[in-house]
């Protein structure tokens, strides 16, 4: 059986797949594609799930994003579980199938007792880390940050230091809930997917109201992206040099300031946690799960 996750890319929430189920699946996987284990990510309609040859594609936790192709479920598929209810009614499953993202398993998990050395950290998205300098605004905003492409390892004990997380990153979120460190979410661009948000939130019973941050841009490269879509690349390549450095050149001079306000503001929202026992049921219900999949397929594959 294979263990298939995005790999071409540091992404917290991805990489987390290489912890979990390699531990609670111990001496199960090989690079065998023929049975293939699809776990935490916003997999359907994408190419490594839908393009997948795999005889038998087992599901555990994985959402929808809305995004990519509509989802073809056939007779390849087997669906243990899905992360929320909003994935489950998106393709057309039970309720029961919705549980939540497996990440919650780490609940089973030990840790060491780290000392809170932080007060408020600050974790953004991947694509947003390279679109701004947020680690510069967090240290004269006196936030400590968190980069979503640091070794999984090292975020979990920056998560597990932290009094408060707040996170444009979802699994910056679902980890800090599972490990009971209170989280804000804030979103700053329009490819942080609601629906992602609001499937997993709802999993556990919460919502997701986020604080509302400016799209910034201190990257001409990322700048000029931006000026192409909006002029629909009419202008030419000196125009939009031009324009993006009087862009970033603007952002940094005026949005800095304002958005150092702003994250100073921040501290005084209410941040969210899932009620007690809650994350324990459910990474209960994922592990009760996760044994089925060990019990059949050790047979089978044996």
């Amino acid at each position: 059986m294979k263990l298939c996750y995005f790999d071409d890319n540091v992404n917290f929430g991805d990489a987390l797949n290489a912890t979990i189920f390699p531990t609670l699946l111990a001496d199960f996987f090989d690079e065998d594609p023929s049975v293939s284990f699809f776990g935490i990510g916003s997999l359907f309609g994408l190419p490594l799930l839908e393009n997948s040859s795999a005889v038998r594609k087992i599901i555990f936790s994985t959402g929808y994003g809305k995004y990519g192709v509509k989802p073809r479920l056939d007779s390849s598929y087997e669906i243990m579980c899905v992360r929320g209810p909003l994935t489950a009614e998106y393709l057309g499953l039970d309720k029961s199938m919705a549980v939540a993202d497996g990440a919650l398993l780490l609940s089973h998990f030990s840790f060491p007792s780290y000392k809170k050395t932080y007060a408020f950290s600050y974790m953004p998205h991947w694509e947003s880390e390279t679109r701004f300098d947020w680690a510069g605004l967090c240290e004269q905003a006196g936030y400590h940050y968190i980069s979503p492409m640091w070794h999984k390892d090292r975020i979990l004990e920056e998560i597990l230091k932290s009094e408060v997380i707040i996170t444009e990153a979802m699994h910056g979120a679902i980890v800090a809930d599972t490990l009971r460190v209170p989280w804000i979410p804030v979103k700053g661009y329009k490819n942080i997917s609601e629906f992602k948000w609001q499937d997993w939130t709802q999993s556990i019973q919460t919502t997701y109201n986020p604080v509302q941050m400016p799209p910034l841009y201190s990257e001409v490269r990322e700048a000029e992206k931006i000026i192409q879509v909006k002029t629909k690349g009419m202008l030419g390549n000196m125009a939009t040099q031009y324009l993006a450095k009087a862009f970033v050149s603007y952002q940094k001079n005026f949005k800095w300031k304002e958005t150092l306000k702003q994250f100073a503001d921040i501290k005084n929202t209410k941040p969210s946690l899932s009620q007690n026992g809650v994350v324990t049921s459910l990474a209960d219900e994922l592990r009760d799960r996760l044994e089925k999949v060990k019990s059949k397929y050790t047979t089978i594959l044996s």
